[in-house]
């Protein structure tokens, strides 16, 4: 039971180090993908990626990129530790021996497994992380109303 713990332990924290590092990496890119797809088509903010990242980067500074990151740090990491832990414990169930791999068959039910258990976490996190990054925009766009 201990080494079952001391491998769940190890999933976790395997986890929320890829969690961390998938959002220092790749919120920016993202940041900038969710501005260009909800800003207004009749009326663009930006002239396409690298509009927008100047922009964001020049009007906003680092922080820009990084708007609503702090949310995805934790809601990733918690992600990604789920799926680590899903997967560990889906394998183990799956295993006739622990130094024994899993054949094909054993392979997709511990992916099935592991991607049932993780869309229940990721699908409340993504839409919170949208909201944030779209807010900038949205404040924008009500000044522009205004202005009409």
């Amino acid at each position: 039971a201990g080494s079952h713990a001391t491998d769940a332990m190890k999933d976790i924290a395997a986890g929320c180090m890829r969690g961390f590092a998938q959002v220092v990496v790749g919120h920016p890119l993202d940041t900038i993908k969710v501005r260009l797809q909800t800003q207004n088509p009749l009326a663009p903010t930006y002239n396409g990626m690298f509009d927008c990242f100047k922009r964001t980067l020049s009007e906003e500074g680092l922080r820009g990129l990084y708007k609503g990151a702090s949310s995805p740090v934790a809601g990733s990491a918690f992600y990604s530790a789920t799926l680590f832990l899903a997967y560990g414990l889906s394998k183990r169930a799956l295993q006739d021996s622990k130094h024994q791999p899993l054949n094909n068959t054993q392979q997709l039910l511990a992916g099935m497994m592991t991607g049932g258990a993780a869309s229940f976490v990721e699908g409340p996190i993504d839409l919170f992380k949208t909201k944030m990054q779209v807010q900038i925009l949205q404040m924008a766009n009500k000044t522009a109303q205004q202005q009409v």
